[in-house]
């Protein structure tokens, strides 16, 4: 791959995702999503606190050239879509069988090895592996639905 192809691909990438974000967020307005100042002052002190505090969150945004006012309206959009998403999710109703839970683990012992856990000790993870990807198809479908009925501008 030449290096004008990969600067291609990371331009188309980066401009899907841009497109993505903004039909995201139009579709939590089209809901009424709203997120509270509160909210986003959680979400900001999380990151403080993962990066080690507050010093090396200023740190960081000095890294990425932003500033506080920039920080909050991202963490704000964030937050929108991803309730957004944890509404399409939960909308999907996706299901997770004992019989997908068991063929899993059961595929995951066939080895024979020793010192396994148990199936009930591992279900809820299997469970989160086999809904991982229906939860990711719903929120291709959603966006791909999204891109659909838009009408899409680039400038």
């Amino acid at each position: 791959m030449t290096d004008e192809n990969t600067a291609s691909q990371i331009r188309s990438q980066a401009l899907d995702v841009l497109v993505n974000t903004e039909l995201l967020v139009q579709a939590a307005r089209d809901r009424d999503i709203v997120v509270t100042d509160e909210e986003v002052d959680v979400r900001r002190e999380e990151i403080a606190e993962q990066l080690g505090g507050e010093e090396a969150l200023q740190a960081r945004m000095t890294e990425l050239d932003i500033n506080e006012a920039t920080l909050l309206d991202d963490l704000r959009e964030e937050i929108i879509i991803q309730t957004l998403l944890d509404q399409v999710i939960a909308e999907a109703d996706i299901q997770v069988t004992d019989e997908e839970i068991e063929a899993v683990y059961e595929d995951a012992t066939a080895g024979g090895e020793e010192n396994l856990p148990s199936l009930e000790d591992v279900r809820d993870v299997i469970r989160d592996q086999i809904s991982a990807p229906k939860e990711e198809a719903a929120i291709e479908e959603f966006i791909q639905g999204l891109k659909q009925n838009a009408e899409i501008v680039i400038i």
